[in-house]
């Protein structure tokens, strides 16, 4: 299972459903072989203290040339139960994309440009608007929709076949086709 540890905390949401929700995100988007080996940091702090215009962030670390590991995901401390575990689902799609090297941050010494590569293509960002990068649009089309996958299944402990249902359900083999 996913490795989760948190630094900071939510206002509005315990520490312990902020890792089941890491968690159940994993396995819903991972495979086993690869959520096993990852780690996720949560760093909860005040939006001032964010380095984002955007409501959080994820920041991979290679630990081979290619292989995203290790990740810091950040989040406002001060949102809602709902925006924390929906923008928590966005940030661990990326950890995904990142994981599965579908995604993949170039380094830059001087900082001025940053370059992404996208499953085979490289991107420059500077000439992109945020809303129209290929991962961006994957996540924010499944982030909602993993959040209420999460809720659900948090409501339907009491109920173990709708436990059932929902746990059968997976997302791990979504792709989507950006021209």
């Amino acid at each position: 299972m996913i490795e989760v540890a948190i630094k900071g905390r939510s206002e509005k949401v315990s520490k312990a459903k902020v890792i089941r929700a890491a968690k159940f995100y994993a396995d819903k988007l991972m495979y086993p072989q690869l959520h096993n080996n990852i780690h996720v940091e949560i760093l909860f702090s005040a939006n001032e203290d964010l380095d984002t215009d955007e409501h959080g962030y994820c920041q991979p670390y290679y630990d081979t040339e290619y292989k995203a590991r290790l990740f810091d995901i950040g989040i406002n401390s001060q949102f809602s139960e709902r925006k924390t575990l929906e923008t928590l689902s966005h940030e661990m799609i990326h950890v995904r994309q990142y994981a599965r090297n579908e995604l993949y941050q170039y380094e830059n010494k001087d900082d001025k440009e940053r370059y992404y590569r996208w499953r085979h293509d490289i991107v420059d960002v500077a000439k992109i608007w945020d809303w129209f990068l290929p991962w961006e649009i994957e996540s924010y089309g499944m982030e909602f929709g993993l959040y209420k996958l999460f809720m659900l299944h948090e409501k339907a402990k009491a109920d173990p076949e709708k436990r059932k249902i929902i746990d059968k359900i997976s997302v791990r083999k979504i792709h989507y086709r950006i021209a």
